[in-house]
């Protein structure tokens, strides 16, 4: 940029060189912010992806902690443990036949954020809380790292003191009180997990538009068929490229 703080890189070699190079480039934020703004980083700048394997100052970063300590819940044998209450949220939330429904909007959505609820183990209320405080800031990283406020603090702070907690969220306040999380790299989870859902409701919406189009809907019944096809749409829609 003409200020000279920023540099752009558009050689995709270059790139994927400089990301597995950690002793001179990092993707970690918290030494870029002051010990002060540090203990009010947003939640979205304390998740993983806002970390590295070293800091800026070249000391181990905390990314390999970070994704040890939730690999468990994105497991294949997990993922089919959630299938049949997942199964029955979209069932159950499914349109009446007949009459016409936006399939993101009334659809895929309420039936991705209900089945995040329930698999973080937090409210459907928690979960469009962090959705709509994403989509309040925009772009996240013209501002980057994020700083959070008092009202989000609390939020989370009381999230977490829930008595009757369950799922990733029980899991996550257990690694807090085992000295494994931070109370911020809690809440990070916690938030970064719910605005998933609407990157995840994208890619069901990409998967029937898809389907409908090619002529391949009817064959979306079937698991076995429609898996290409999903797996599709998340590689088109992901707002992660692989």
């Amino acid at each position: 940029d003409d200020d000279g703080r920023v540099v752009h890189v558009h050689d995709y070699a270059t790139i994927r060189a400089l990301r597995r190079d950690p002793l001179r480039v990092t993707a970690d934020v918290p030494e870029t912010v002051t010990a002060e703004e540090r203990n009010r980083l947003h939640p979205v700048s304390a998740f993983v992806w806002a970390t590295d394997r070293r800091t800026m100052s070249g000391c181990p970063g905390r990314h390999g902690a970070l994704r040890t300590a939730m690999a468990s819940w994105f497991t294949a044998s997990a993922a089919v443990a959630r299938r049949a209450t997942t199964r029955s949220t979209a069932e159950e939330l499914v349109p009446v036949p007949g009459w016409a429904f936006d399939v993101y909007h009334d659809y895929a959505v309420p039936v991705v954020i209900a089945s995040t609820a329930e698999w973080l183990g937090v409210t459907i209320a928690d979960v469009t809380y962090a959705i709509a405080d994403q989509i309040s800031h925009g772009e996240f990283f013209e501002h980057w790292p994020m700083l959070s406020t008092e009202a989000m603090d609390e939020h989370y702070r009381a999230l977490m003191a829930r008595p009757r907690l369950s799922g990733v969220a029980a899991e996550t306040r257990e690694l807090v009180a085992t000295g494994v999380l931070t109370e911020r790299e809690a809440w990070g989870i916690i938030y970064a997990l719910s605005v998933s859902a609407v990157a995840t409701a994208a890619a069901v919406t990409l998967a029937v538009g898809l389907s409908v189009e090619h002529g391949s809907w009817e064959r979306m019944a079937d698991s076995a068929q429609a898996n290409a096809p999903v797996q599709e749409a998340i590689r088109i829609g992901s707002p992660f490229p692989p």
